[in-house]
């Protein structure tokens, strides 16, 4: 689409000036996450509020065409926020009512009046009148980007921010990393800018991957996924495999070797992604052996009775 609406545009409560509908949902994934914001921050049960703007039904270099529901241009951990059946049947009828104006007045879905799209879905009752005062509120202003870098990770609005304004929070945060006297402080700098592909991460990250053991990971399950699906380790062996540092080879190296069919789900997962993103042989063959432990293959469903 035009634009994508990403988990950081509605943890950083991102306000549109072409917002169609607003959903709102609690976060059941259905699954794991896979953006690095629920890799720092886990998703908990608590309702969230989206904007999805008219941008997002536009799909790039494609003209008189509206797409909805579920092929809205949205990341796959935005979706489980947007996906609610009223949401979805407001969103459909913004876009016929989009279409229809298009058609009558003969022109381009890009050049509707928005804000007449918006005033018709306001008396229809499907947005708030506030939405017809509403800009894009990014990018936030860098004196809260720096105060949420100083606060940590402490909760969703945090880490969106700073994910969302590397250039703003990428300088705080490698500072921070050098400067903070607090272990934890340091950890978490590490974490965040190694979720951001930031190579000057590798060398806490190697030390924090190599001086701790596997902790309790996640098994999945399909329906009712709430919460953390990856452990800290987890995040921490991701975050290194991002910084794409080859000296991250050897410690994910023996954090493969340590798992075995007893192993959570979440710890496979996380040794792959960082396999995939050091693309390392010695990392490839590592998980071909893990592979081929004992049980750990022949679980496929071959009957469907």
């Amino acid at each position: 689409g035009e634009i994508e609406l990403s988990p950081l545009d509605i943890l950083a409560k991102r306000t549109f000036p072409d917002t169609i509908v607003t959903a709102e949902s609690n976060f059941d994934t259905h699954g794991f996450t896979v953006h690095p914001l629920f890799l720092a921050s886990a998703p908990d049960e608590k309702p969230l509020r989206a904007d999805v703007p008219f941008r997002c039904l536009l799909p790039q270099r494609v003209e008189r065409l509206l797409v909805t529901g579920l092929g809205v241009s949205a990341h796959r951990d935005a979706l489980p926020v947007i996906r609610m059946q009223p949401d979805v049947q407001n969103q459909g009828y913004a876009a016929g009512l989009a279409a229809a104006k298009a058609s009558l007045t003969d022109v381009d879905l890009r050049a509707l009046d928005i804000r007449a799209l918006q005033q018709d879905l306001v008396t229809a009752g499907i947005l708030d009148p506030a939405v017809l005062d509403h800009q894009d509120s990014f990018p936030i202003p860098a004196d809260e980007v720096r105060s949420a870098v100083a606060a940590g990770p402490v909760n969703h609005y945090n880490v969106a921010i700073m994910l969302a304004h590397p250039e703003v929070s990428v300088p705080h945060l490698i500072d921070r990393l050098h400067s903070a006297t607090n272990p934890e402080h340091r950890e978490d700098a590490a974490m965040i800018l190694g979720l951001m592909g930031r190579p000057e991460a590798a060398e806490a990250l190697i030390d924090l991957v190599s001086g701790r053991d596997w902790d309790d990971g996640w098994n999945y399950r399909g329906m009712g996924q709430f919460g953390a699906s990856v452990s800290r380790m987890d995040t921490l062996v991701m975050a290194l495999g991002r910084t794409r540092d080859p000296r991250g080879v050897e410690p994910i190296l023996r954090k493969i070797e340590a798992l075995d069919e007893r192993s959570a789900f979440s710890h496979c997962r996380a040794v792959s992604v960082a396999a995939a993103a050091l693309a390392d042989q010695r990392l490839a063959e590592a998980l071909y052996r893990l592979l081929h432990k004992p049980t750990m293959q022949g679980h496929a469903q071959v009957d469907m009775k």
